[in-house]
């Protein structure tokens, strides 16, 4: 009781510090005094050099960051040591969090930036309400979660931390402070032809990457990519650091046998034609997104548009390429030839990651490529 009465005034200061009241059920997750103290002797002749241990059960045995426990180590089984007692926390308990802005809100989330208190390093988290998301996307949470903790890639968001309260799901993600790419290029109207290659060349890394261990992303789109940082070049050249993110429909396959998937999902402008015919498809469907992307990075505007989706999934079936915008004039031949393969309808015909990555669009000097026919 003695021992139970000083660890609870002990440990009874909060470990996160926050005035947010959207947070309440994480702080009071981490200040939880420690009440409900179960002592529990292991004789010997039952676990030969335990001795009596003490374990904090959590109070109506809710999942409160884990299980916080103590040893109490009887100094006849560990000869020459003495009593004493070690507190053993949970991982998360060694995160502290200063909270900070709001970068983004959800039907049924919210992105808020925040500060571990001992390094100073800074994360986002993404805190999801159980109730409001509902099982569905729970699910799709998880799927992220599970695919985020198998990858590791410059170009791909990490996954630093996922813990629980019973309402809430915390995942404590890497900070891309510049925001999503389809805000960088609302502002900026279009990007010049380099500094698409740039970023093609690095979404291109990532989803060779993703293909080589039989991840499909199935929903590359402009929204999901950020910019974790941005520099300026000599040119005058923007250059981004960008991440792809947002895992919740991706899938990895688990044999040869499942190499192909019938269910449609995604964006519809980014969709490729076997996705919306709900014909089998394979990972062949990132790349065809890849080119959507990479055309409205160059001029501002989708490949297809329509007034209807029947119409929009009519022309995308089709595949049939326009550059009737002026600003189709500056770029370069090369460019137009790595769209034309990207967007094959055909996705036995569509190039892959890899050969994207190899094209000399990619690795040819830019300079030369302006004098260079496709």
């Amino acid at each position: 009781y003695i021992i139970s009465t000083a660890l609870s005034k002990f440990y009874r200061n909060p470990k996160i510090h926050d005035d947010n009241e959207e947070n309440a059920d994480i702080i009071s997750a981490f200040k939880t005094p420690m009440r409900n103290i179960r002592l529990v002797f292991m004789w010997p002749f039952l676990l030969p050099g335990s001795g009596p241990w003490i374990q904090y059960l959590p109070p109506n045995n809710e999942k409160c960051m884990g299980d916080r426990f103590m040893i109490l180590c009887d100094p006849f089984f560990f000869p020459g040591s003495g009593p004493w007692i070690q507190y053993l926390p949970p991982s998360t308990e060694n995160q502290i969090y200063y909270f900070g802005r709001k970068l983004g809100q959800g039907s049924f989330g919210v992105v808020i930036e925040v500060t571990h208190k001992e390094t100073g390093l800074k994360w986002a988290i993404k805190k999801v309400n159980r109730e409001k998301a509902g099982s569905s996307a729970v699910k799709l949470l998880e799927r992220e979660v599970s695919i985020l903790k198998r990858v590791n890639h410059e170009h791909i968001i990490h996954l630093e931390e996922v813990f629980e309260t019973p309402k809430r799901v915390y995942l404590v993600m890497e900070l891309c402070e510049d925001g999503e790419l389809k805000e960088i290029l609302h502002r900026k109207d279009h990007f010049t032809e380099n500094e698409t290659r740039h970023i093609i060349q690095s979404l291109g890394s990532a989803i060779a990457y993703l293909h080589k261990k039989d991840i499909v992303h199935r929903d590359l789109k402009l929204e999901n990519i950020l910019v974790k940082s941005s520099d300026i070049d000599e040119e005058k050249e923007m250059k981004l650091n960008i991440k792809v993110t947002d895992f919740g429909l991706a899938v990895q396959k688990m044999g040869r046998s499942e190499s192909l998937f019938q269910s449609t999902c995604g964006t519809p402008i980014y969709m490729a034609p076997e996705v919306i015919s709900a014909h089998d498809y394979s990972q062949q469907c990132d790349i065809w997104s890849i080119g959507v992307i990479m055309y409205m990075l160059l001029c501002g505007d989708p490949p297809f548009m329509a007034v209807s989706e029947e119409k929009l999934f009519d022309l995308i079936k089709k595949g049939e390429l326009r550059y009737d915008n002026s600003i189709w004039e500056t770029v370069s031949d090369a460019a137009k030839h790595v769209l034309q393969l990207l967007l094959k309808v055909d996705p036995a015909h569509r190039i892959t990651a890899n050969e994207l990555l190899d094209s000399q669009w990619i690795t040819v000097s830019f300079d030369l490529l302006k004098k260079k026919p496709a």
